[in-house]
């Protein structure tokens, strides 16, 4: 049973459920099963579909667009005037955070490894980009902040970012390690953060961000 995300029309309602009618169209995220044709849903686990958003937008986004969402609004509630390093920018996450984040005013670095991912990047919200194949990111990430490190990197590629990201923040800045594309990170020697300026580390899952339809 494939997928976890999925869009689709309401063809039945239980007895018991309110707030949604045979015809409706709702998404979800989180319920494996999506490569089904037909399938039953919980009711609390599906979400109205606004009007002009075409069903393959609807299917891809939820996972990424609620993630991005709690990254910038609740693990660190990103400020006008900050500035965050985002690995991956041009990743399916990274395409609507750094966009996000440039709306609500933040200065946005952000990482990739080739040329046309960094011209992707750059066109949907990076201010600055570096490609982490060809650069010291670290060292770059120091030279565009005239040295004080960014107030928050977001990282899903993981044990090959990881420390050097650290390098990257301000004293009492946050490293949010949200994903493991490259492996899974080990912090053995947690002195490393006071060394390193005093700083947070958090490992966010959207589980428990959305624990609860609410």
């Amino acid at each position: 049973m494939a997928g976890n995300e999925g869009v689709g029309i309401v063809t039945n309602v239980g007895a018991d459920v309110s707030g949604f009618s045979v015809g409706d169209r709702v998404t979800y995220q989180g319920q494996v099963g999506a490569y089904s044709a037909e399938r039953l849903l919980v009711a609390e686990k599906a979400i109205p579909v606004p009007e002009g958003i075409e069903d393959e937008t609807v299917a891809a986004i939820m996972l990424k667009g609620m993630t991005a969402y709690y990254l910038l609004f609740k693990t660190w509630p990103l400020a006008a005037g900050e500035t965050i390093l985002y690995h991956a920018a041009a990743g399916g996450v990274g395409l609507i955070a750094c966009q996000w984040a440039k709306a609500i005013g933040a200065r946005v670095i952000g990482t990739a490894g080739s040329a046309e991912k960094l011209a992707l990047a750059k066109a949907h919200g990076c201010d600055e980009v570096i490609n982490y194949r060809e650069e010291d990111f670290a060292e770059r990430v120091r030279e565009l902040t005239d040295g004080r490190g960014v107030d928050v990197v977001y990282d899903g590629v993981g044990k090959d970012t990881f420390e050097k990201s650290l390098d990257c923040l301000r004293p009492r800045g946050l490293m949010v390690s949200f994903g493991n594309a490259s492996g899974p990170v080990s912090v053995p020697d947690l002195g490393i953060l006071a060394r390193k300026g005093s700083l947070y580390v958090t490992r966010p899952t959207s589980a428990h961000y959305f624990a609860q339809r609410a």
